[in-house]
This record gives structure tokens, C-alpha cells and sequence, in this order.
């Protein structure tokens, strides 16, 4: 598969890599359109306050597409299914999230390698 990967601040390279397995619950997704947001501006120049961010990483954690593969576990989703990726992930331990309070956390955007997604993170579209 191809990936847009960011190999150092400001620089990104197109890279081929292995095609990933979806673990028990996870699901494989043909990402068709993909966002780069403010956020990934930021981290993409690596400005203060973004360095906590790993690099490499590969790109684009707002995208749509179709689920290509599911692990054992996955009964909600089905290979063919086209899904949005929710960008904004919870911790489901603090206060915000108990209380189903998702737009109030804080810290929540998810700046981790986009090559995989767990499937409660796909909404049906």
C-alpha cells in the first residue's frame, strides 16, 4: 500500500508498505479521500507545542473509504461498507467522557499513525 509519511518536520515522502492485518477489532479501510486539517499544518512544520507527535508517522487522520478486511471480533461492520473516520478520540475514563460530554475533552485529536484505525472509531455512513 502507499502512504504519505512524514520523515522529519516539513518533509513527507510517498512510501510503499506492507498491506496491514486488521487485529480481533479492527478493521482494514481503502482510505478513498483523505483531509489534512489545521492541525496536521501544525504538526507537519513541527510548530511549538507539537513536538510531542512521533515522526514518522503516516498522514491524514480525517478520511472516508471501504472497509477491505475485519478482524474476528468485528459483528457491527462488513468488508465493502463505506465509513467516515472519526477524528476526535476519547480516553473513556475522565469526567467528559463518562458524562458522554466528547465535544468538551480535552487533548482528544488523534495524531496517531493513521495507518490503523480500531473500528469503533468508524462511523456508518
Amino acid at each position: 500500500m502507499r502512504a504519505i509519511v512524514q520523515t522529519n518536520p516539513q518533509k513527507v515522502t510517498v512510501q510503499e508498505r506492507e498491506k496491514p492485518v486488521p487485529g480481533p477489532q479492527e478493521a482494514l479501510v481503502r482510505v478513498h479521500t483523505a483531509g489534512l486539517c489545521g492541525s496536521d499544518a501544525h504538526a507537519f512544520k513541527y510548530d511549538g507545542g507539537y513536538e510531542w507527535i512521533p515522526i514518522p508517522r503516516i498522514m491524514g487522520h480525517e478520511y472516508s473509504g471501504e472497509i477491505v478486511d475485519v478482524g474476528a471480533d468485528i459483528d457491527k461492520f462488513d468488508v465493502g461498507q463505506k465509513v467516515v473516520e472519526e477524528p476526535i478520540h476519547d480516553c473513556g475514563q475522565c469526567f467528559q467522557c463518562k458524562k458522554r460530554r466528547r465535544e468538551r475533552l480535552p487533548g482528544v485529536l488523534n495524531h496517531r499513525d493513521a495507518s490503523r484505525r480500531r473500528v469503533r472509531r468508524l462511523h456508518r455512513r
